[in-house]
């Protein structure tokens, strides 16, 4: 029977250390919340170099004046890619951080706004990861490359998948965003606040899905309005 309790207070404690280290990475400041920013920018490098290093070696026989003309095209597409993934991502980031920072005050919630800033930023490397993966996923799929189709990949990868041409547009949006990626994340948000807040998992996961949920589905009522008009 001692030694029955010995081992139960010993596995106790290290169960307190590992809980005590976990909370220590999702409260931390460390490098790690440089990590999401390093990883989308190295990954728009390699987009750049492996698309237009694509081109130069398909036109290298062509003229000059052609192989530039479609060169340039592409790197428009880049350009265009480039600001508005760099914009959706700082989105998705500010947008995350006030959904739950408004949502744990609404609640009367006691936390710290610099360890929520932190599970956000720490959790956001998933979305950062899926550019890191896409070129990968390209070479699987193709052999022709370009900045198109390579930023159309991860909408293929979704819940909208599965429904028709003739499904409203409000409904094509919605599923849009369930994708693979989002799931990942807010699963990673949902460990982070865990710990932050020192919740369970079961309360843990019906807080993060409450509160991310609602702002959810204001920015895509905030998309439905700004597609329907565009579609008038």
């Amino acid at each position: 029977m001692g030694i029955y309790n010995s081992w139960q207070q010993g596995w106790k404690k290290q169960r307190r250390k590992e809980m005590m280290n976990n909370k220590t990475f999702w409260t931390k400041a460390d490098w790690t919340l440089l990590l999401p920013f390093v990883m989308f920018v190295t990954a728009f490098v390699i987009h750049y170099y492996m698309v237009i290093n694509f081109y130069e070696n398909l036109y290298q026989y062509h003229s000059q004046e052609i192989r530039n003309e479609i060169i340039n095209a592409e790197k428009q597409v880049y350009n265009v890619n480039l600001v508005g993934n760099s914009l959706l991502f700082l989105f998705v980031v500010i947008g995350t951080i006030l959904s739950l920072n408004i949502g744990f005050l609404f609640f009367n919630y006691q936390f710290k706004f610099k360890e929520i800033c932190i599970v956000v930023l720490k959790s956001s490397v998933v979305i950062a990861l899926i550019y890191l993966i896409l070129p990968i996923i390209m070479a699987i799929e193709t052999n022709v490359y370009s900045f198109e189709e390579l930023y159309k990949i991860e909408f293929r990868y979704t819940l909208s998948t599965f429904l028709t041409d003739f499904s409203p547009i409000w409904l094509i949006n919605l599923l849009e965003s369930f994708s693979i990626t989002q799931v990942v994340y807010i699963l990673l948000l949902t460990i982070g606040i865990k710990y932050v807040m020192n919740w369970n998992y079961k309360k843990s996961v019906l807080n993060v899905i409450k509160i991310y949920g609602v702002g959810f589905l204001i920015w895509h009522g905030f998309a439905l309005i700004m597609d329907v008009n565009f579609h008038q």
